[in-house]
C-alpha cells in the first residue's frame, strides 16, 4: 500500500531492486515535489491508484522522465497523475516513458504539465506513453490527458502525442480523450 513519498520510495528501490511484479494500490495522494524517483525495471505487476493523485515537479537536464520509466507487460489503472516535467532534454511522458510486452493502462488521467528547452530535434512529449517498443502491446482504455505541452524552441515544437509519441508496436485506445493544450508543430492524437 501506497500512502506517503516514503511509500513509493520503498515501492520504487523494491521493483529497481528486482521485484519486478510486485502489485501496489494507492490509499491516499502522494506529492512526490522534486524527487525524481521514476519506478523502472520492466515493472511487470499491476499498480491500482484507486483514484488518488502522484504528484510531480521534476526539473531535470537528463530527460527520459516519466513516474514510470519502463513497463513490461503491466496493469495501471486509476491513477491521476499531475504536475510539472521541466527538461533540458527530451522523451518525456506523464505516466510512462518506455511500454514494453503486454501493458494495460485504464481510468487514468495525466495532468502532468511539460515544458522542454530541447534545442536538438523534437521533444518527444506525449502524456501517457513516450513510446510502445517493438512488438509490445499496449491498450489504452477510459484515460484523459489535460496536460499543457510546451518546447520553448522551434526544433523542440516537433514530435508531441496527446497519448503516444513514438509507437514501434502495437497502441488501442478505446473511450480516450486529450483535453490538453500544446504548441506542437507536428501534432499526433495517437
Amino acid at each position: 500500500e501506497i500512502a506517503s513519498k516514503a511509500d513509493w520510495k520503498e515501492f520504487r528501490d523494491l521493483v529497481n531492486g528486482g521485484q519486478t511484479k510486485l502489485n501496489a494500490k494507492m490509499t491516499a495522494d502522494v506529492d512526490l515535489g522534486s524527487d525524481i524517483w521514476q519506478v523502472g525495471n520492466h515493472y511487470a505487476g499491476t499498480f491500482d491508484g484507486q483514484g488518488h493523485t502522484l504528484k510531480i515537479n521534476w526539473n531535470d537536464t537528463s530527460g527520459w522522465l516519466a513516474p514510470f520509466y519502463t513497463v513490461d507487460g503491466a496493469t495501471i489503472k486509476n491513477l491521476r497523475t499531475e504536475g510539472e516535467i521541466k527538461s533540458s532534454s527530451h522523451f518525456l511522458s506523464g505516466l510512462v516513458q518506455s511500454a514494453y510486452g503486454n501493458t494495460t493502462i485504464s481510468g487514468c488521467v495525466s495532468a502532468v504539465n511539460i515544458t522542454s528547452t530541447y534545442d536538438n530535434g523534437g521533444c518527444d512529449a506525449a502524456g501517457m506513453v513516450e513510446c510502445v517498443r517493438d512488438n509490445a502491446n499496449v491498450t489504452i482504455t477510459d484515460c484523459l490527458v489535460k496536460g499543457k505541452f510546451h518546447a520553448t524552441t522551434e526544433g523542440g515544437r516537433r514530435y508531441m502525442s496527446g497519448f503516444v509519441e513514438n509507437q514501434y508496436g502495437k497502441c488501442t485506445l478505446t473511450n480516450c480523450l486529450y483535453a490538453g493544450e500544446n504548441n506542437g508543430t507536428r501534432w499526433s492524437r495517437t
